[in-house]
């Protein structure tokens, strides 16, 4: 994650009237990113869904949100997170845990599809291959999601949004997909 697409997206939603929070996971300088980061994002969002009432806010309308390789975070935060026995091992319980609906910009979705640029670079990530593709955890239970991407994006390509939406369509779950022609990696909220 970058400084840009933390809290300044949480600020100017935050100004729109959301509650929101940035969720901050290790990046390969401390190792593996997975499954940690997994772990991370189910206890943001247990966090969110018992903290957020008494704050008045809504834990039925938890919305995950990620850019980039947060999006590949967000996707497996989330599949995991109907994953029972997932749960259960990492110490989640075995109830449900995740967000009402999920938003996908710019997303590395499979670790073989053009980010990283090598299988080397991927196992890095994370050794068990089984976090590489997150269109191959969509299931009937995935959550509603938005994806966004640019034909121009130079880091990751747009066939990541497309497999994920095709992974999407395959099992009935509503999406929304937005490519633009225009706009480099890293856009953000595209609001400057």
């Amino acid at each position: 994650m970058t400084e840009r697409e933390a809290e300044p997206i949480a600020l100017a939603f935050s100004a729109q009237g959301y509650q929101t929070m940035v969720v901050e996971y290790n990046l390969l300088d401390r190792g593996p990113v997975y499954p940690n980061a997994i772990d991370v994002g189910l206890t943001a969002l247990k966090y969110a869904k018992t903290q957020g009432p008494p704050h008045y806010g809504d834990a039925n309308k938890t919305i995950l949100m990620g850019f980039s390789a947060g999006s590949h975070v967000a996707a497996l935060t989330n599949a995991m997170g109907n994953n029972t026995e997932y749960l259960k091992t990492h110490g989640f319980g075995d109830s449900p845990l995740t967000s009402r609906l999920q938003v996908l910009g710019y997303p590395v979705i499979d670790l073989a599809a053009g980010f990283p640029k090598s299988r080397e670079e991927a196992f890095k990530i994370s050794p068990d291959e089984q976090y590489w593709a997150s269109q191959n955890l969509v299931t009937d239970q995935t959550l509603p999601t938005f994806l966004w991407n640019t034909c121009a994006d130079a880091v990751v390509p747009t066939m990541n949004s497309l497999l994920y939406a095709e992974a999407l369509a395959r099992h009935h779950v509503e999406y929304d997909i937005h490519t633009f022609t225009h706009g480099k990696h890293g856009l953000c909220l595209s609001t400057s």
